[in-house]
C-alpha cells in the first residue's frame, strides 16, 4: 500500500497487515499500473482529479481520517481588535468552518455519483 513519507502513516497501515511503500503522490498512477502498489489512500477529490479510478477501480469510503483546515491569528493581533470585531471574526470563522464542511460533503457526493457514471 502506498503511504506518505510519514512513519506514523506507515505504522498505522502495517498494524492492520499492509505492506507499505512510501511513494510520491505523482507516482501513484504508474505505481498502480506496474504493480509497485495495489492500494493507496486519498481524498475523494484527489482520487477523481488525478484520474486514479482508471487504474484503481474500487473505492472504499472508510472515513478513517478527518482532513482539517484552520484559520490562525496571533493573540497579540487578535487583542488589537475591538470586542465587537473579535465577535465578528469568531462568528465568521465558525461559519466558514461549517460551510466548508458542508461543501466538502456535497462535493464528495457529486464525485461519487461521477464514479458511478464512469463504471
Amino acid at each position: 500500500m502506498r503511504v506518505t513519507g510519514s512513519q506514523l502513516d506507515a505504522e498505522m497501515w502495517q498494524s492492520v497487515g499492509a505492506l507499505t511503500t512510501s511513494l510520491p503522490w505523482t507516482e501513484i498512477y504508474t505505481g498502480l499500473q506496474t504493480g509497485v502498489v495495489d492500494a493507496f489512500e486519498s481524498t475523494i477529490s484527489g482520487y477523481y482529479s488525478s484520474r486514479l479510478y482508471e487504474v484503481a477501480p474500487y473505492h472504499a469510503k472508510t472515513e478513517h481520517q478527518v482532513m482539517m483546515s484552520h484559520i490562525s491569528i496571533s493573540q497579540n493581533r487578535f487583542n488589537r481588535f475591538s470586542e465587537e470585531d473579535q465577535d465578528i471574526i469568531l462568528a465568521a470563522a465558525q461559519h466558514a468552518g461549517e460551510y466548508g464542511t458542508e461543501q466538502g460533503i456535497e462535493y464528495d457526493a457529486e464525485f461519487i455519483q461521477e464514479f458511478e457514471g464512469l463504471g
